[in-house]
């Protein structure tokens, strides 16, 4: 007699599951930090520019240029702050995905410890299952050695 979980089919959808919730996080780690990348980027040019920008005023003025560099630079603020909301998305999925995960993992490792559970129990009863064969084994043996004693004692 082999064990057999009754709940295998159970512990593998739940490994599934996490395995999924496991490369969901990936995903979210790694569009965050490449969400958080692009900000960086973005944050890091804009001050360049704003200094090249602030290094131009003090010299001779170009009406039409500085209207450009202007509206670029206010092009680029509006692009970064559309890229810091982006970056607060991508963290609050990435914190709803560590929730999922988590849980995912407490519901798998709950089933592992039901396993375990019913693991012990099946050796117990295997266990407790050759302990009275071995017993009525040996009574056998005690009952018939008895008898025959009797036999030769009747003789």
């Amino acid at each position: 007699m082999s064990y057999k979980f009754r709940l295998q089919r159970v512990l593998d959808w739940r490994l599934q599951l996490e395995e999924e919730q496991n490369r969901r996080l990936g995903s979210a780690y790694r569009e965050t930090a490449e969400a958080k990348g692009e900000l960086d980027r973005l944050t890091a040019y804009l001050d360049k520019l704003q200094a090249e920008y602030s290094s131009c005023q003090s010299e001779q003025v170009d009406v039409p240029g500085a209207l450009l560099t202007a509206d670029f630079l206010d092009s680029l603020s509006s692009r970064l702050t559309e890229q810091r909301l982006l970056v607060e998305q991508c963290e609050k999925r990435l914190a709803e995905q560590v929730r999922q995960a988590e849980k995912a993992r407490q519901e798998r490792k709950a089933m592992d410890s039901l396993r375990e559970k019913d693991v012990i129990r099946y050796r117990r009863e295997a266990e407790a299952l050759e302990q009275r064969l071995t017993d009525e084994a040996a009574r056998y043996v005690y009952l018939a050695g008895s008898q025959r004693s009797e036999v030769r004692d009747q003789k």
